[in-house]
């Protein structure tokens, strides 16, 4: 059984294809100007990503406090019918999806392009990171 259960996780593993994941070289503005322009990008970028991180902890704590209430609703609807409280509060923790990645990918998306607006050039460097060939 134990050999079978190998065999399914290494076919599993086996049909995943390539990850690839895509760095950048920033290269400055020629002008002083631009280059001006560009801190002020990196200054937005950062500004976004720290809204980021502010939207994911409220998020959870969104998340904790509405299970807290479920969990107290939980408790009051049991003591009022007599019925002994069973369940713990952990066990009305919901997962939601608080993930700030796709806000900070978004930031890192229009600091790229900020970037390049103010002549300064962007230089993807994409590479396997795993299932590679």
């Amino acid at each position: 059984m134990k050999k079978f259960k190998l065999l399914i996780l290494i076919g599993l593993l086996g049909a995943c294809g390539p990850v690839y994941q895509t760095d950048y070289q920033f290269l400055p503005p020629q002008t002083e100007i631009g280059r001006q322009c560009a801190n002020n990008c990196l200054l937005s970028k950062t500004n976004c990503e720290q809204t980021c991180q502010i939207q994911e902890m409220s998020c959870e704590d969104r998340g904790r406090l509405q299970s807290r209430n479920e969990y107290l609703e939980y408790v009051a609807v049991q003591n009022a019918s007599g019925q002994p409280v069973t369940r713990k509060q952990h066990e009305f923790q919901q997962y939601y999806n608080c993930s700030s990645n796709s806000c900070v990918a978004s930031c890192g998306e229009n600091y790229r392009m900020c970037h390049t607006n103010c002549g300064g050039q962007v230089v993807p460097h994409t590479y396997c990171t795993a299932f590679c060939n």
